[in-house]
């Protein structure tokens, strides 16, 4: 009976390790436009997204050749829609601004943007989504 249970509890805690391992480590992407990441502006180019810290999945960095930011960010959930690694930008007009991290299929990262941004970006605006490579 000890071995039984022993067993299940070894098996509940592999199963649950698995969503964190899912998500990806490293993302490898190719931005074909500038943009605002983190109150920084970054050329387009070849970017690679991680977490800073692996037991923290607050803390991100993109990182490319001609610049880099760190990101603090907090958790988004997609329950219906599965996604595929990628980062979401916000687009208006000329000005294209980092919004989302997705490194899983149901769960992603949030950029905190500020309340004049919100208010600003009511209008004209669209969502882009460049996938990993």
């Amino acid at each position: 009976m000890k071995l039984g249970k022993l067993a299940l509890c070894l098996g509940l805690l592999i199963a649950a390790s698995f969503p964190a391992a899912a998500q990806m480590q490293e993302m490898r992407l190719n931005i074909p436009f500038q943009f605002v990441a983190a109150g920084r502006t970054l050329p387009a180019g070849h970017y690679t997204v991680s977490r800073v810290w692996v037991a923290n999945n607050n803390s991100w960095q993109i990182v490319g050749s001609q610049g880099s930011a760190q990101l603090t960010t907090y958790v988004v959930e997609s329950p219906k829609v599965e996604h595929t690694p990628s980062l979401i930008f916000l687009q208006q007009g000329d000005t294209y601004s980092l919004v989302q991290i997705w490194d899983a299929t149901h769960f992603g990262r949030q950029l905190p943007q500020s309340s004049v941004k919100k208010t600003v970006v009511a209008q004209n605006t669209k969502y882009v989504e460049i996938g990993a490579e």
